[in-house]
């Protein structure tokens, strides 16, 4: 069975990368066949060449995952506030899942004008936009999670003076852990989008920083180079986040917990 699951990842890795260097290949052909102006289709060498010899474009990456990782760190918080309400008061849950459909859809982008009309270019601004951003994901997948632990143990909540504590921890937190980082993964997926859309709009704040207030400069100065090279930084960070650090963290929480695969 070991060496069957094996193969048949084997098999996805293969065909990934198959299709991965056949898109860099169809790239080349285009590059070096001179269809397009150099400014357009610069070869794959020299867009990975200004990627790691450009130290801008590893900072502007690295304050923008900053902004993102902060706020999931508060939106993690908020969550669990709003889920202790929500299970102690009736009101909150309708409060709470009210929200949730009025503001989930609503993407930060289209409610930037308001927000830079209450808070100004500031910080505020932004960590508003990210929380709005990454909460909702976060609170849907924790809120479906308490409703099915509660579900399950209601009966042995009943039968058990369990105190409040350790009900908490034991039942709701070590039995939420999978869709915790599930939340946490698609909140990162939403808040990475957001900032960088954010940022190419009127750039962090007026510090002109940031991968999309980088994108958006050296568009203007019509250095593509400069452009693939932002744009590709953007993809290979999602992929270290989302496909290592998630799945290795739902890989070995599942193994502890003996959370079925």
């Amino acid at each position: 069975m070991a060496v069957i699951q094996w193969l048949r990842r084997s098999r996805k890795t293969t065909l990934k990368m198959t299709l991965f260097f056949l898109i860099c290949l169809l790239w080349e052909i285009v590059a070096y066949s001179k269809v397009y102006p150099e400014a357009l289709f610069p070869p794959i060498e020299k867009i990975i060449k200004r990627l790691i010899h450009d130290g801008s474009v590893l900072t502007s990456i690295s304050f923008s995952l900053f902004q993102v990782l902060i706020a999931l760190g508060i939106s993690v918080i908020c969550v669990l506030l709003m889920l202790i309400l929500s299970k102690r008061f009736r009101l909150c849950q309708e409060c709470f899942d009210l929200l949730y459909t009025l503001l989930s859809p609503i993407p930060s982008v289209a409610i930037l004008p308001l927000v830079i009309l209450w808070f100004g270019l500031s910080s505020k601004a932004i960590l508003f936009l990210m929380l709005h951003a990454t909460i909702w994901p976060l609170w849907i997948q924790l809120k479906l999670c308490q409703d099915r632990l509660s579900c399950r143990f209601y009966e042995l909540e009943n039968a058990y003076p369990i105190p409040l504590i350790k009900r908490l921890y034991n039942i709701y937190f070590l039995g939420s852990v999978p869709d915790l980082i599930m939340g946490l993964q698609n909140g990162f997926n939403r808040g990475w989008r957001a900032i960088i859309s954010i940022e190419m709009i009127f750039g962090m704040v007026g510090t002109h920083m940031g991968i999309g207030w980088f994108i958006y400069e050296k568009r203007m100065l019509m250095d593509t180079v400069s452009v693939y090279s932002g744009i590709l930084g953007i993809m290979l960070c999602g992929i270290l986040i989302d496909h290592l650090l998630f799945n290795t963290l739902k890989k070995h929480l599942s193994i502890r917990w003996d959370i079925p695969k």
